[in-house]
């Protein structure tokens, strides 16, 4: 984990206003699920997710709060080739207008950071 090896600083790439859906894995199953169920050939499938922007800035603060660390968070302003600015799921279409998700992306993340860290004890 970067955080361990230099816990005074995190670098990430991008400018950190990158926008994502965050989608709890439980939440994809139960999509795919549904999906399946409801398919047909007039049916379309299209992203599955939540449709609430969250920015790669909120999320790297979230995991630094997590751990109680005082890190500092630069971003290189350097993207990936490819990576969208903008990555949200438009659920007012197809199947996604009829899936709610059950969890938020920060009770998921807290979910993730305790196995995590039992992870890390093992």
């Amino acid at each position: 984990m970067r955080l361990k090896e230099k816990p005074a600083e995190l670098l990430l790439s991008g400018s950190g206003q990158e926008v994502r859906d965050w989608l709890h894995v439980a939440d994809a199953v139960q999509y795919l699920i549904q999906a399946a169920a409801l398919a047909t050939p007039d049916q379309f499938l299209l992203n599955g997710g939540t449709g609430i922007e969250t920015t790669v800035h909120q999320v790297a603060e979230r995991v630094r709060n997590a751990y109680g660390l005082k890190t500092k968070i630069k971003f290189s302003g350097q993207s990936r080739e490819g990576d969208p600015q903008y990555l949200v799921a438009n659920i007012d279409k197809g199947i996604a207008h009829k899936f709610n998700p059950q969890k938020s992306w920060e009770n998921g993340f807290n979910d993730y950071v305790e196995w995590f860290r039992r992870a890390q004890e093992s």
